[in-house]
């Protein structure tokens, strides 16, 4: 633990005192967050209620794993930045000995969870492609996946923890300015933030990796087996799993790496100064880091949702209305209609037709009969 109890109110404050980020700096910051926040609240509502509309949808394990990343996604985008904006603005912090506590634990959980039924996702489909039948067992099932899916819960919370154990707020008196900050165990949480660092992105990343490349080439061998039986077969999947292996991978490096490699510089910089704070351009930078784990948290709807064949099916046939009932009443003392209205917002389910997207693409007699064409969704 950092000793703070030397005396510091003979001496004025060394560094530059400012109080408060510039009205303009914040207000950009604001009007570029927003945006994010609004798509990212949206996307992520919309995948919600589409899952929990459709009973073929709920039937899906992938989809409950979807479902519970869009609910981490969605309380990131509605509580995060806001507290993040604090944090930012402000020299001291002003979150005060509570909000020191809970700030990186909530975030920290939050981002976890999602990762981690992230990780379920990929290996729901590795699992659905390329393992054999008789492997049943290993495979997730709705049940499975609801576990799975309170169990991220449980360990995000978990291993966010020490984010709120060893943090604490601080109040420092200088001759000339009261400091508020909220410090950090250097010693305990530079050794936790290389365990997060890999929870949040080397271990999904090598997961998503290995995954998606394993169902290329096992969807490349059923289709060498296809074409040796000379039958013309039309095959779109190859491209359709390149296509989604690309932007999956370069949206994950993209938008996290920045924040893990930032993590590290962070954690260098506080252990070499002697006032527990972070100056100069980094502080640009750690916000460029945090708006693009936003970023993420906001694309996540139209990656998981909007390229999935099945999703764009139920939203196109998903209809959203508004209807108006009007009671009028006759004010017998005044001689004037008055109309009640009442608005109610009426979701329509139409049947949904979902494309089956079987465990193992066939390769016998009948396959070749059809000639069916095998999608991954």
């Amino acid at each position: 633990m950092e000793n703070y109890s030397f005396d510091t109110t003979q001496w004025n404050f060394p560094n530059v005192i400012w109080i408060r980020n510039s009205n303009d700096e914040i207000l950009l910051k604001v009007v570029t967050l927003i945006p994010v926040v609004i798509f990212g609240i949206t996307g992520n509502s919309i995948l919600l209620l589409i899952i929990a509309k459709n009973r073929s949808l709920r039937n899906m394990p992938t989809n409950i794993l979807i479902a519970n990343m869009a609910v981490a996604d969605l309380v990131t985008l509605a509580i995060c930045p806001l507290l993040f904006l604090f944090h930012d603005s402000y020299q001291n912090y002003i979150l005060g000995a509570y909000g020191c506590r809970l700030e990186g634990f909530v975030q920290g959980a939050f981002l976890i969870t999602s990762v981690i039924n992230l990780c379920g996702i990929s290996f729901d489909r590795i699992s659905a492609i390329v393992m054999p039948l008789n492997m049943d067992s290993l495979r997730f099932t709705v049940t499975r996946a609801k576990i799975f899916a309170v169990l991220s819960w449980i360990l995000g919370l978990g291993l966010a923890l020490p984010l709120s154990i060893f943090r604490h707020f601080v109040v420092r008196q200088w001759k000339n300015f009261t400091e508020k900050f909220c410090a950090e165990n250097v010693v305990i949480l530079s050794v936790y933030w290389h365990v997060i660092i890999a929870t949040l992105v080397w271990i999904p990343l090598s997961l998503m990796i290995i995954s998606y490349t394993a169902i290329f080439l096992k969807l490349n061998y059923y289709e060498k087996q296809l074409l040796k039986r000379e039958t013309p077969i039309s095959v779109s999947y190859k491209k359709k799993i390149s296509k989604t292996l690309f932007i999956v991978l370069v949206t994950f490096v993209l938008l996290r790496l920045p924040f893990t490699m930032l993590v590290f510089i962070r954690e260098q910089k506080l252990q070499k100064s002697e006032m527990n704070q972070i100056d100069g351009t980094f502080y640009l930078l750690w916000y460029m880091a945090h708006y693009m784990i936003f970023v993420n948290a906001a694309v996540n709807p139209v990656i998981y949702g909007l390229m999935n064949g099945n999703f764009r099916r139920a939203f196109a046939q998903t209809k959203f209305c508004v209807s108006c009932h009007c009671n009028k009443n006759h004010d017998i003392t005044t001689g004037n209609d008055h109309a009640n209205v009442k608005v109610r917002f009426v979701f329509y389910e139409e049947p949904l037709h979902l494309t089956l997207e079987p465990r193992e693409p066939c390769t016998g007699l009948e396959c070749e009969r059809t000639r069916q064409i095998f999608t991954v969704q």
